[in-house]
């Protein structure tokens, strides 16, 4: 009996340990984020990509609230990468983000080209110049953009890009094509 009690409890044990093999803990929420980024950039204020980090957790808490003031600190922290790295992509990027998120487009697209003359293939200018575009409403340009995106790497950034892009000018049937890829 002690035997069979023994064997069940080993069983017990081994099914709970399997069971958690494949859980992942909870992904940290936004505001977890804040603090970790805002931390981080604090313990290494000479860090560049620290403060990109953390002007894109305040970016995507700003998108979550629609809080302005989280752009605004988003700016601040990317002010303060491109003070030690005047090249720094993610800053750059950074700022075309937020100018675009403030509907300053051509500012947005000026930031977005600072960071094409650094990486003449970063798809995140590319993104943000079609996005600018898109708003203005020169559509051919914006084709152009996410062309280039598509080019580098068909993704979901791409992809659903386009495919707005493709609603918006009226052909419903491509754009679903193309969302269906992404």
């Amino acid at each position: 009996m002690k035997f069979q009690s023994a064997v069940s409890l080993a069983i017990a044990c081994l099914s709970l340990s399997v069971s958690s093999l494949g859980q992942r803990p909870p992904a940290p929420t936004t505001d977890q984020l804040v603090t970790k980024t805002a931390s981080a950039a604090a313990k290494n204020p000479t860090n560049a990509n620290s403060w990109v980090e953390f002007g894109d957790v305040l970016m995507q808490k700003g998108r979550e609230t629609a809080d302005a003031a989280y752009c605004t600190r988003a700016q601040a922290a990317y002010e303060k990468a491109l003070n030690i790295d005047p090249r720094q992509l993610g800053a750059l990027d950074g700022m075309a983000w937020v100018n675009g998120v403030r509907h300053e487009f051509e500012a947005s697209i000026d930031w977005a080209n600072k960071a094409l003359a650094v990486d003449p293939k970063n798809m995140a200018a590319f993104g943000l110049i079609g996005d600018a575009d898109v708003e203005i409403g020169d559509y051919e340009k914006a084709f152009q953009q996410y062309q280039k995106m598509l080019d580098l790497r068909p993704d979901l950034s791409s992809y659903s890009r386009s495919a707005h892009l493709l609603q918006v000018t009226g052909d419903s049937r491509r754009a679903t094509w193309l969302m269906a890829k992404a």
